[in-house]
């Protein structure tokens, strides 16, 4: 099938050649019997032009003839059939490059490093690590971890756009390597009040009439990639749930929009 477009183009040449040797032939022969089978009439003032008129049209093929015929029907058709060849390579080289274009990207991306969140129990009861594991096969450079607080009513849903009250910019990225982790936040309730914009807020908390949501995300680049690179950044969320139970107490959740990855 890569080939067919130029069988196609074959095939159209062979037959425009062809029908223009026919169309030569046919006008040859139309000419050759007007002069030899045409009686000389007297042409009058009256009807010199419609004689003249009459016999143009015998002496002449078809219209459409005419553009088969060398060499004027036959370099126009090439010239299209130029344009159109230029046309199909022009889309191949683009589809072969955008090809190669991805199979680089896929080559980059199986090579880059990925931050994947996790959620471990803590030593302390009620306490949770947020860690940022590297999944990836290069280190990645973590430059700023922020997080957010959000509560809402029953039946309703997050903001679209997450909001981070907290950033923390490191001043020197913080190196990890494949298959390592670093620890983004240490939660427990009192870093819940500290989120908290006053008792009252956490005491709703408490009451878990609302849902609440922590959330937060890690910008990180690939440390082998040059500076001016896009960092990548990994997004996360989870649902708080005050309990003497810690294995409820804070869980993943979220809309796609706060757990992406890029």
């Amino acid at each position: 099938m890569k080939y067919f477009p130029v069988a196609i183009l074959a095939v159209l040449i062979v037959a425009i050649l062809g029908v223009s040797r026919y169309a030569e032939g046919h006008k040859a022969e139309n000419q050759k019997d007007a002069q030899t089978s045409s009686p000389k009439a007297v042409v009058t003032p009256n009807n010199a032009s419609k004689g003249t008129q009459e016999a143009g049209k015998s002496e002449h093929s078809p219209d459409w003839f005419d553009t088969f015929t060398w060499p004027d029907g036959v370099t126009a058709w090439a010239l299209l059939l130029t344009l159109l060849v230029i046309d199909w390579e022009s889309t191949e080289t683009r589809m072969a490059a955008q090809g190669a274009l991805l199979s680089a990207q896929a080559l980059i991306n199986a090579e880059r490093p990925w931050i994947v969140m996790t959620i471990e129990p803590g030593k302390e009861t009620n306490e949770f690590l947020l860690k940022a594991v590297n999944r990836g096969r290069t280190p990645a450079a973590i430059l700023s971890a922020g997080e957010g607080l959000a509560i809402i009513e029953p039946e309703t849903v997050l903001p679209m756009i997450p909001e981070y009250s907290r950033i923390k910019k490191h001043e020197a990225p913080v190196m990890v390597v494949q298959g390592e982790y670093q620890i983004v936040l240490r939660f427990n309730r009192n870093h819940l009040r500290g989120m908290c914009k006053d008792r009252d807020q956490f005491v709703q908390i408490a009451g878990c009439s609302q849902f609440t949501y922590v959330f937060g995300n890690v910008v990180y680049r690939d440390s082998l990639a040059p500076p001016y690179a896009v960092p990548h950044e990994t997004r996360w969320c989870c649902m708080v749930w005050l309990t003497d139970d810690p294995d409820e107490f804070f869980f993943t959740d979220g809309s796609a929009e706060y757990t992406k990855h890029t």
